[in-house]
């Protein structure tokens, strides 16, 4: 579940994850105002492409360097 908060009335809601594929676009439940499309939600919460890269570099540094 991935909870939004609208920046012009302030509500919160809930998002399902087993719907987050679809381009889907979710509004606030109160005023009406257009928060996200659930694709961009779900990239949101994978991990990024640098963040993986840092960490393969990291972890075959270790494996190089001499003990």
């Amino acid at each position: 579940m991935h909870h939004i908060e609208c920046p012009r009335c302030g509500g919160h809601q809930t998002a399902s994850a087993e719907a987050l594929s679809s381009p889907e676009a979710i509004d606030c439940q109160i005023c009406g105002e257009f928060l996200a499309t659930r694709q961009a939600l779900s990239e949101r919460e994978s991990p990024s492409l640098f963040v993986q890269s840092c960490l393969r570099s990291h972890a075959l540094l270790r494996v190089m360097t001499p003990a």
